[in-house]
């Protein structure tokens, strides 16, 4: 989703969808120059060229505007056939979603030296980036961030399991993941593994239970082999 605030806490709120759009798409694309050609195709696909020139004229405008309104020192400024997002100097724009490529999906993982990082980055995911944008521009976007939360999620997951961490930061960490990825097994494991901490034999089972209905129901299978191996070692425990 989209939440823009500024540094005194006041919500931005736009005038239209793709005044919006138009703002995301940019910011995404970090101060890189793009072709009017290119935002038309983006924002406007179902558009010809005339119609969709005055409606991405249109849409600017109404962005600045709005800018200009709540008093913020951004705009999209043109330059020939090409538009940019400019910024005054002094003004500092930060992306939560940004951050999650911080945690490089290619490192070897997490320790006492970057955990803190995680935590705090991991903590302000307030759920999968463009979610409430149906253009099909944003899917490699949405694809690509998502992969970086789900990359970090689970190396800290993997640590604080190790670890004697507050149980209700690895619960809700584990139900963002599974709102996600509902079928991703390394984590159901983990979940599993808290629930027994938790409950005991009782709550294992009533989880494997639920899971094992979520998953034939909506796939028509059973439970991979490593989450039986488990359940089976959880409740043979004495």
């Amino acid at each position: 989703s989209l939440n823009v605030c500024k540094e005194d806490g006041q919500q931005i709120r736009w005038t239209t969808s793709k005044c919006a759009e138009l703002f995301v798409f940019m910011l995404l694309q970090k101060g890189k120059k793009i072709s009017k050609d290119r935002l038309m195709e983006v924002l406007f696909p179902d558009k010809n060229q005339e119609k969709a020139d005055i409606n991405l004229r249109s849409t600017i405008s109404r962005l600045n505007r709005t800018f200009r309104e709540y008093d913020v020192s951004v705009s999209v400024i043109s330059t020939s056939r090409e538009y940019q997002l400019h910024t005054d100097s002094h003004i500092k724009v930060e992306v939560d979603a940004f951050q999650l490529e911080s945690l490089d999906p290619g490192s070897t993982g997490i320790d006492a030296g970057n955990v803190a990082q995680y935590r705090q980055i991991l903590s302000q995911y307030g759920g999968m980036l463009l979610e409430d944008f149906e253009a099909s521009w944003c899917e490699t976007y949405r694809a690509a961030f998502h992969f970086y939360f789900v990359s970090a999620a689970k190396k800290l997951l993997a640590y604080d399991m190790t670890l004697s961490t507050e149980q209700s930061n690895l619960l809700n960490l584990i139900e963002t993941l599974t709102k996600y990825e509902p079928y991703d097994e390394s984590v159901r494991e983990w979940a599993m593994k808290l629930q027994y901490q938790l409950t005991g034999r009782q709550g294992a089972n009533a989880y494997f239970k639920k899971y094992q209905n979520l998953i034939m129901q909506e796939l028509g299978e059973e439970p991979g082999e490593a989450l039986c191996k488990l359940y089976k070692q959880l409740m043979d425990e004495t």
